[in-house]
């Protein structure tokens, strides 16, 4: 169940403060995107849950007008596709789903992994152990508890050797992971920059994070270190710019070149995520212990009020008050007040998941339900 990975990195954005400070299994069907982080040991899982790891936003394809919206949902245990209706749009139910993506879904049958086309016919076998979603035509595969990818033919392209890779390419390079060392490779398979770093990112902006000997820096695509690894934290870079600690409490943000442009006052935030639609998270170091957004130079623009918080995406962002969840623009106002027990970000199509209780919905920009909230877990098929 793809969309766990979202809920991985909500976690993550949410307990990276806890973790910055010193101080599961998810319902929603998950397709991942964009995710890009820290190399993971699995498919499923696109970003290493560590302190350091950061959540990049859901990346889709522009939405298809023309195609009606279905929705992955799982009830009763079983997995299917229904419009906002509610009527199945494809006949069979699978053991496991996500969502359609580049105009496949893969689907898990007698406990293996295989593809469907939006007609519900099996376009690829169900024959691997785990598969991600299809990205440029490619998908990652597990077989044997090796790593590889495939074309949407089912063709295997790089062949199952790898003891984890990132589920997607950036730059023509993938995170890639062989006898506990991180490299970089091709969409042939080779390596491009050997397996060499302890930690390392999938290429943002034309750099990739990496983690050498306890510490953080940044390398280009040649493999060349650009920024030296002396950070205790750092985040990917978001639009030119960087979040890095040294040290406990000392907190910057830089360019792409390593420059310091802003020094972060001691004990006064520390940035827990990369820069989205020009804001980044903060956490506040007071009794209240509450998260605020702050732009490229600094300064806070949204106040720190909020008990958790995700970054933005089409200029509204999840957080929670008083434990529930809502939506914010980037003036901090609610445009949809607090009120379910959790939510993930609006999709291209202004559509987003959401929790009450125990069952899973859709909602849109207004907070209109465009799916009730009657499944055990849900999500947008492009």
């Amino acid at each position: 169940m793809k969309k766990i990975i979202y809920i991985v990195i909500a976690l993550m954005v949410i307990l990276c403060a806890w973790s910055c400070s010193g101080g599961s299994n998810s319902n929603v069907i998950q397709s991942v995107q964009p995710v890009q982080d820290t190399v993971s040991c699995s498919i499923a899982d696109s970003v290493q849950v560590t302190p350091q790891a950061v959540a990049q936003l859901p990346s889709e394809p522009e939405p298809e007008d023309t195609q009606e919206v279905i929705f992955c949902v799982k009830l009763d245990g079983k997995y299917s596709y229904v419009n906002s209706d509610g009527k199945k749009v494809i006949d069979q139910q699978f053991e496991d789903a996500y969502e359609f993506h580049n105009g496949l879904a893969c689907v898990a049958v007698d406990g293996k992994w295989g593809a469907i086309d939006r007609t519900g016919k099996m376009v690829i076998h169900p024959q691997f152990d785990d598969i991600g979603n299809f990205e440029d035509n490619l998908a990652a595969i597990r077989v044997n508890k090796k790593y590889g990818f495939i074309d949407k033919a089912g063709k295997i392209v790089i062949s199952p050797r790898f003891d984890s890779i990132a589920r997607f390419f950036d730059d023509g390079l993938a995170v890639a992971k062989v006898n506990n060392k991180c490299g970089f490779i091709n969409k042939t398979g080779e390596f491009e920059i050997v397996p060499q770093f302890d930690e390392a990112s999938n290429f943002c902006g034309g750099l990739a994070r990496v983690k050498i000997g306890g510490y953080y820096g940044y390398i280009n695509t040649k493999g060349k270190i650009v920024i030296n690894p002396v950070y205790s934290f750092a985040s990917n870079f978001g639009e030119g710019f960087a979040c890095v600690r040294s040290g406990y409490d000392e907190n910057f943000i830089i360019d792409t070149k390593g420059t310091i442009v802003v020094k972060i006052p001691k004990d006064s935030y520390r940035p827990i995520t990369s820069f989205y639609e020009g804001l980044a998270i903060v956490y506040v170091f007071d009794k209240k212990c509450k998260d605020g957004y702050i732009d490229t130079k600094g300064n806070i623009v949204i106040l720190p009020q909020y008990d958790n918080s995700m970054p933005f995406h089409k200029g509204f962002a999840p957080v929670r008050i008083n434990g529930k969840w809502g939506f914010i623009d980037k003036n901090g106002s609610f445009i949809i007040e607090p009120q379910f027990d959790f939510c993930l970000w609006f999709n291209e199509k202004g559509l987003a998941e959401v929790k009450v209780g125990e069952k899973w919905g859709v909602i849109d920009t207004k907070g209109n339900y465009v799916l009730n909230p009657v499944y055990d877990g849900v999500d947008i098929c492009e």
